[in-house]
């Protein structure tokens, strides 16, 4: 590429430089024949600014002098006011001819541009023209024959005036191929066709183009190149060497680009993909704030149908325990007053008896006693009972505080847990009555059997005492049960508190 652009630019150079020299032959035709035009002027106003010329040419033509004076190297005619032809000079032995045969048009303008009057001959300007001179372009250049001296007299009549014609033969040419060093100047009537042929226009004063002046083309580019030509070799030399140098270089700075550009594409590549990575994230973290705040509300809700769960089921063992404590002591009231009066008519039988046997004495004193441990663990039942009813009322209002402070859900189960275990050693005590009452029931039944007749009332209470004591045992395993119950939600309102505070700190 770099090769093309030198090669381009040195055939630009050259182009320039033969155009310019081109232009300047061009400029050296024009002023050849621009001074050719002058110097035909300046003849013009020789030959006519004469006082002899004056003396010999107005009135009787002296034929002879204009012949010496006027004859030379151009054509030369005088001529008269209306363009009549008075004398006519060919430097040739050709037959001399008039100006109006010779050159028609060079006649009418003269005849336009020449003055009729001149007043002042010093002031008067001169100009020349190119028009056709027997078919080939040439020189004009016409003035009025006037005195030179200003004492001498102007002529009278008409004025009579010089024509000078210098054609533009193969002399001219000539002259200029040595002056200016151009070969093959030619005068043709029509342009050549090659563009790049110099040429110089004659143009009349009418605006028609008369011919052209075409010459060899100069070259001195071709010449300028031809002797530098070894040095442009050197050049292209070094300039290779220096071209190899800088290319390896720009290859070495490419691939340093291209592993800078490969790098700054990773580095992109991991930007974008950190970019989506973190986009990623977020929207899995919106994700999952959005499912821990759905799990949330879900375990708000389950929460507090737990514990409105948990506040029924207590709602239900408080009520099922106070209902169940309230028959059971009813009925243990009931029972320990049927036992009483069946105790106190046991005492009055084995009072009656007393008289009859030492032995039914002893029974009836043991009776009396297991009536008394009877009365005992009655009172005792009674105050379980009552404990009961108080720790009944207790939980009731330990789970009214747990609906109002849901923060206080585990402290609230944790003192649930803890009635519980009251009740179910409340429970277990009762049980254990039960047990030592059936017991004792047991004991009376068989010494009452023992007594026969004697003690058929005792037998009667100890079987009362009995039923007593096996409803005592249903109401305590219907407690237990509910314990178990209220023991299993606790557990479930613990899971889930655990379970909740597991996932906040993980959403967290």
């Amino acid at each position: 590429m770099t090769f093309v652009t030198c090669s381009l630019l040195v055939s630009v150079l050259i182009s320039r430089t033969n155009q310019a020299a081109a232009l300047e032959k061009t400029r050296m035709v024009s002023g050849a024949l621009n001074r050719e035009a002058s110097s035909l002027r300046d003849a013009a106003r020789d030959y006519a600014f004469w006082d002899d010329a004056v003396n010999h040419l107005y009135g009787a033509i002296d034929r002879e002098w204009a012949a010496s004076n006027f004859g030379g190297a151009l054509p030369l005619y005088v001529i008269e006011e209306k363009g009549g032809t008075i004398f006519a000079w060919q430097p040739t032995k050709a037959i001399p001819s008039s100006l109006a045969l010779d050159a028609p048009a060079a006649l009418k303008h003269l005849r336009r541009t020449l003055p009729a009057q001149v007043e002042d001959p010093t002031k008067l300007e001169l100009s020349s023209f190119i028009e056709l001179y027997r078919g080939r372009p040439a020189l004009f250049a016409g003035a009025p024959i006037l005195p030179f001296s200003a004492s001498q007299p102007k002529p009278v009549g008409p004025l009579r005036y010089v024509v000078i014609v210098r054609p533009l033969d193969e002399s001219l040419f000539n002259s200029w191929e040595e002056a200016f060093e151009l070969a093959d100047i030619q005068l043709e009537t029509a342009a050549r066709s090659d563009e790049f042929s110099p040429v110089h226009t004659l143009v009349s004063p009418s605006g028609l183009e008369l011919g052209h002046i075409h010459w060899a083309p100069v070259l001195p580019g071709i010449e300028v190149f031809k002797n530098l030509a070894w040095i442009l070799v050197c050049a292209g030399f070094l300039f290779t060497l220096f071209f190899l140098a800088v290319s390896h270089s720009m290859l070495r700075s490419h691939n340093s680009l291209l592993e800078g550009q490969r790098q700054a594409e990773q580095i992109s590549g991991e930007r974008e993909s950190a970019r989506l990575a973190e986009q990623e994230a977020r929207r899995q973290a919106e994700q999952a704030r959005e499912q821990i705040a759905a799990l949330a509300r879900r375990e708000a809700r389950e929460q507090e149908q737990h514990r409105e769960g948990l506040r029924q089921a207590a709602q239900e063992v408080a009520d099922l325990l106070a209902e169940s404590v309230g028959d059971l002591s009813t009925s243990l009231l009931r029972q320990a007053d049927q036992l009483e009066a069946s105790a106190q008519d046991t005492l009055n039988a084995l009072a009656r008896q007393l008289a009859g046997t030492e032995l039914v004495r002893d029974r009836s004193h043991a009776s009396a006693q297991a009536v008394h441990k009877i009365e005992i663990h009655v009172q005792d039942l009674s105050a379980a009972i009552g404990q009961i009813r108080t720790q009944s009322v207790a939980t009731q209002e330990t789970m009214e505080k747990t609906e109002a402070e849901a923060q206080a859900v585990m402290s609230a189960n944790n003192e649930l847990q803890r009635e519980i275990e009251a009740i179910d050693l409340a429970t277990r005590a009762i049980r254990q009555i039960a047990s030592q009452t059936n017991m004792l029931a047991l004991n009376a039944t068989i010494e009452a059997a023992r007594e026969l007749g004697a003690g058929a009332g005792f037998a009667v209470v100890a079987g009362e005492i009995k039923i007593l004591a096996n409803r005592a045992g249903d109401m305590a395993a219907q407690i237990e049960k509910r314990i178990d119950a209220v023991n299993m939600s606790g557990s479930s309102i613990t899971s889930l508190r655990e379970c909740q505070d597991f996932r906040v700190r993980a959403g967290g």
